[in-house]
């Protein structure tokens, strides 16, 4: 059983109502010894209760003919899926954002809501039947049989536990004596890369996006399960701390046998890490192999539509589609500056220590670094959502204490990084787009629902998802609606963390352009956070690398990430997952895209993201 106040269960129902058979099956003492915890640390080895059974001949997983149908929706999100791998293998799912991929994770783990309607000819785990299981079966296998990562920390912690309180309860409802939990909790902590006096005693608020996401690894390897499905586990990470992440998963699964199930948009990370590759598209398996089959010689068209997509280091900063551009902003006056920012929560050194930034019209500024590095606080006093300790801030060269607070939220914009989190829950996408027009006084009521409707267009959402809440879109989709609202109000400036951490690529190369042109149309000055630095390679004009509060290294984009000076830039762009794009210039040639891009479509057939979004270049304009 896995500790609900960890990983938070779905507020529609903790169960899924599952049609193909009625009560749940026998339990077999065989199946509940093998699905036991291993022997934790400081366990006795004469205690076999906690040992593993092996199970050779057996398959972890073992999935035929799946499909699911959210409550109310006229079709399935996913159809006709199968899959089975074996104890210490490793699978990598890949698909653009809607396309079934979150479906088949919470499918296999028993996470969807209550009133989903759920087929399957086969499904069992260990030899366990589970197309018939009960809420009661899922919370005996959740977290010692199988364990899963979701994408969205936000969601998945307690905010007003510690860490360490949270996990001390995940190890003691899966068996863990208390003389055992304490090294249990410091082992997985120090596994994913934090610290237990540091980490464990902080809340989620206290802990940056990257550090929470590594929380949800550390409880999901805590009981030592058979099975982890991890989707999008590093979609928040650097690439430092992804690569250490990874490795930890890696070798679960190496020493322990325990299988993996990746659910990814990075391609890199799917090459390196999976030996078997499945790729999704519209709730349907459209390709599937070994990885290094798929990604040399894909045979389906929407595989070679992904791989064009995706962005490789190298490629260069983006160039408008619409071919005008603002001036070049070398030399002029910086829209928002800092100078010798520092910010000390106390501890042994400044979250941001001496920061110098300059934000220009036109032009984008990227910081890049590790989770915790400084990169969000840094973000946030630029906001005015954090007060500095020393520094000065200043819009056009005035202090920006000399504006109205009200006058700086419309010039000054903000993506967060946890769209979920940022988005009311209650309200529609409609009223989500209007408020900032109302609450700025912008247009008539009359005019806004034009506004709003083209402020979908420019993210590339449909208009039937107005009445939509936020819980009813995929990630990509609240990640763009997330965007369009910060666009509302015409801001001078827009600060975005992580915006595209959370997308598939194709999607991720749709919105990435798209801001590209907004700010040739506009003029619009972007300060862009990303730990993925091909990301920034596209978007950004000049780039500053921080670490421990620091910036270590700046300068212009293509001589930091290809000239670097320093042995830490050196580091993140050594740790960045790759792969041969050979078969993507071979697709570029074909299809007399010179960019290294093809056009695609991205059709979502998930419940919650029926819109088809439309066909356009994507990233097709590199400099």
């Amino acid at each position: 059983m896995i500790h609900t106040d960890l990983l938070a269960w779905p507020s529609a129902g903790a169960g899924t109502e599952v049609l193909d058979g009625a009560g749940a099956p026998a339990t077999d003492s065989r199946l509940e010894a093998s699905t036991a915890v291993e022997s934790p640390v400081g366990a006795s080895a004469a205690d076999s209760r906690l040992e593993p059974m092996p199970h050779e001949n057996e398959a972890v997983l073992d999935v035929a003919g799946l499909s699911v149908t959210y409550p109310g929706a006229a079709a399935p999100a996913i159809s006709d899926v199968d899959l089975r791998f074996a104890p210490g293998e490793t699978l990598a799912i890949v698909g653009e954002s809607g396309s079934g991929k979150s479906t088949t994770a919470a499918a296999l783990t028993g996470l969807l809501p209550a009133g989903t309607r759920v087929e399957a000819a086969t499904h069992s785990h260990l030899g366990e039947d589970l197309t018939s299981a009960k809420p009661r079966t899922w919370q005996r296998i959740l977290g010692t049989g199988i364990a899963y990562v979701p994408q969205d920390a936000g969601a998945g912690l307690n905010p007003v536990r510690t860490i360490a309180s949270a996990l001390s309860e995940t190890l003691a409802v899966n068996g863990y004596a208390k003389p055992q939990i304490r090294p249990r909790i410091t082992e997985v902590l120090s596994a994913v890369g934090l610290d237990f006096e540091l980490h464990g005693r902080r809340h989620p608020h206290e802990l940056s996006g990257g550090q929470r996401q590594r929380v949800l690894i550390a409880n999901a390897i805590a009981a030592r399960p058979s099975l982890i499905i991890a989707d999008e586990p590093t979609s928040a990470l650097d690439a430092t701390v992804a690569k250490q992440v990874l490795d930890v998963l890696s070798s679960l699964v190496a020493g322990s046998q325990t299988a993996l199930v990746l659910i990814t948009h990075d391609l890199g990370v799917a090459k390196e890490r999976a030996a078997k590759l499945l790729v999704m598209q519209a709730g349907r398996i459209v390709e599937a192999g070994p990885t290094d089959r798929v990604l040399a010689e894909p045979r389906h068209a929407y595989t070679r539509s992904l791989l064009a997509a995706a962005p490789h280091l190298g490629w260069g900063r983006l160039r408008p589609n619409s071919g005008t551009a603002v001036p070049d902003p070398t030399g002029t006056e910086a829209v928002l500056a800092g100078r010798g920012l520092v910010r000390d929560f106390g501890g042994d050194r400044p979250a941001v220590n001496g920061l110098d930034i300059a934000l220009r019209k036109g032009a984008t500024v990227g910081i890049v670094g590790e989770s915790g590095s400084g990169k969000t606080t840094s973000a946030r006093i630029l906001l005015g959502a954090d007060r500095a300790d020393a520094g000065e801030i200043t819009l056009h060269g005035k202090p920006v204490g000399r504006y109205r607070r009200k006058d700086l939220g419309r010039r000054i914009r903000y993506v967060h990084q946890d769209s979920s989190a940022a988005l009311d829950p209650h309200y529609s996408v409609e009223r989500i787009l209007t408020e900032p027009l109302r609450g700025h006084r912008i247009g008539t009521r009359a005019d806004r629902p034009a506004r709003v409707r083209e402020l979908l267009d420019s993210v590339a959402l449909e208009h039937s998802l107005l009445t939509r809440t936020p819980r009813e879109l995929s990630g990509g989709q609240r990640q763009r609606l997330a965007i369009a609202r910060a666009l509302a109000v015409d801001p001078e400036v827009i600060i975005l963390d992580e915006p595209v951490s959370a997308l598939d690529v194709g999607v991720q190369a749709q919105i990435l352009q798209l801001l590209v042109d907004l700010q040739a149309r506009l003029g619009v000055a972007y300060l862009f956070i990303s730990h993925d630095l091909a990301v920034i390679e596209q978007i950004a004009d000049d780039v500053i690398v921080m670490k421990d509060g620091l910036a270590v290294e700046s300068g212009p984009t293509a001589r930091v990430l290809h000239e670097s000076r320093h042995h830490y830039t050196r580091a993140l762009i050594d740790a960045v997952p790759c792969f041969d794009d050979s078969a993507v210039r071979t697709i570029a040639a074909d299809s007399g895209n010179t960019a290294g891009t093809a056009a695609h479509t991205s059709t979502t057939t998930d419940s919650t993201a029926t819109a088809v979004e439309p066909t356009e270049p994507t990233g097709a304009n590199h400099a």
